[in-house]
């Protein structure tokens, strides 16, 4: 018997403890070949019925890498799962691993735990009821290895089911699967029909998606085309990266509306990025301003800094430093980086905001230790213009807010 041998329904109907005793044989060559991937994967399996013991053994094989992957967090998730009265060996390894991983691994490990109380739910539900979402659901933690061991073959074909039911999350799954070759071999015929089956079901993630794999992959006029189409749809139900795709988009020229028809009537194209228009009254520019807006409002800090942009460089917009400061701090504040420095620019030469050159050397070296390498001569030239006492003050202030930001991220 091979775990790919077994249908879902004798996986299903399959005894966890007799699974377990052939399991733990194959991890030993206790009387087989020793096999370790297939023990793994049996454990996996196993562990989804909540079996304490199989839940331990993927512990020990996370940590050792046995099988598959070492990964201590997801070790640490096994052996916390696995703790209790069934099986209380779990507490020693739980004690040791706490003390190598950091405090912000022990939290994922922590986080995980909780992804496998959802798993061992979905599971039960999958058993008791036809349930396609939860079926879906189940299949996208055990192919990612969130709450469960990653096991793709299992999971792919707990995904086929649910999409041959209409489940639009399984279907965009298995087209993205298809798509990009993860977990199976690529199929463009194939992931373009689910795409277009999740779509037809008013998934705003498979327009998004579907967008982003026509727009990267296949290159031709047709497919762009489509691609800034389904990107529109999904912006328009308010998915956050599709509005700050199509701004880039419109900004860059490489979408438009035909100049010849009112904009609502219009039907979405690719143009040439040359276009016979001063830059700050282009309708392009001009959408690309209203697509950042939509999500810049809503927080999504990448086209905070790309509205920063359009009303600093005066692209769709009258130039207007104040809003550009506005828009940069607001992204500055998340721990944009770029935005950060130009940020520092603008309080430098007092645009938008009050000039200050000791508020300007604390936004440069915020920026800096955010990764933006060219801050550090611009940082390093501001110095120079205050006092050692200055730059003391200026230094704390920016690691502090650095500090503050680290800990946002990790909680």
């Amino acid at each position: 018997m091979t775990l790919a041998a077994l249908t879902l329904d004798q996986l299903l109907k399959a005894d966890p403890a007799t699974l377990y005793q052939k399991a733990l044989r194959l991890r030993h060559g206790d009387g087989v070949v020793q096999d370790l991937h297939l023990a793994r994967r049996l454990f996996g399996f196993i562990a989804l019925h909540g079996h304490a013991a199989s839940r331990y053994q993927l512990g020990l094989m996370n940590s050792k890498g046995e099988g598959g992957e070492k990964n201590l967090v997801r070790a640490l998730m096994w052996f916390r799962l696995a703790a209790g009265r069934d099986e209380p060996r779990a507490a020693a390894q739980i004690q040791r691993l706490s003390s190598e991983l950091t405090p912000a691994q022990v939290r994922q490990a922590q986080m995980l735990v909780l992804e496998g109380d959802r798993v061992r739910h979905l599971f039960s539900t999958v058993r008791r009821d036809q349930d396609w979402e939860a079926m879906a659901s189940l299949g996208c933690h055990v192919f990612d290895g969130i709450g469960a061991d990653p096991d793709p073959e299992l999971a792919m074909g707990w995904l086929a089911i649910a999409a041959a039911n209409d489940d639009p999350d399984a279907q965009l799954r298995l087209a993205m699967a298809h798509a990009y070759g993860m977990g199976v071999e690529r199929d463009p015929q194939e992931a373009q029909r689910l795409f277009r089956l999740a779509a037809s079901q008013e998934h705003i993630e498979a327009h998004y998606e579907w967008a982003r794999y026509l727009e990267q992959q296949i290159q031709d006029r047709v497919s762009r085309i489509h691609a800034v189409e389904l990107y529109d749809i999904a912006a328009r139900q308010g998915h956050l990266q599709a509005q700050l795709r199509l701004g880039q988009l419109f900004k860059a020229g490489e979408a438009g509306t035909d100049a010849t028809l009112p904009a609502e009537e219009s039907q979405l194209a690719i143009i040439p990025k040359k276009a016979n228009y001063k830059p700050s009254h282009s309708p392009n520019l001009v959408r690309a301003l209203q697509y950042f807006t939509m999500a810049a409002e809503r927080g999504h800090v990448e086209s905070q800094f790309e509205l920063g942009q359009m009303y600093a460089r005066a692209l769709g917009t009258p130039q207007r430093f104040d809003e550009a400061a506005k828009w940069y701090e607001s992204a500055a504040q998340r721990g944009h980086a770029r935005a950060q420095f130009n940020l520092a620019f603008m309080v430098a030469h007092g645009q938008g905001v009050e000039e200050s050159l000791l508020k300007s050397y604390e936004w440069y070296r915020i920026s800096f230790l955010s990764g933006y390498a060219l801050a550090k001569q611009a940082m390093e030239v501001a110095a120079k213009k205050l006092s050692p006492g200055e730059v003391e003050m200026a230094n704390w202030r920016a690691d502090s807010f650095m500090h503050r930001l680290s800990q946002e991220h990790a909680s």
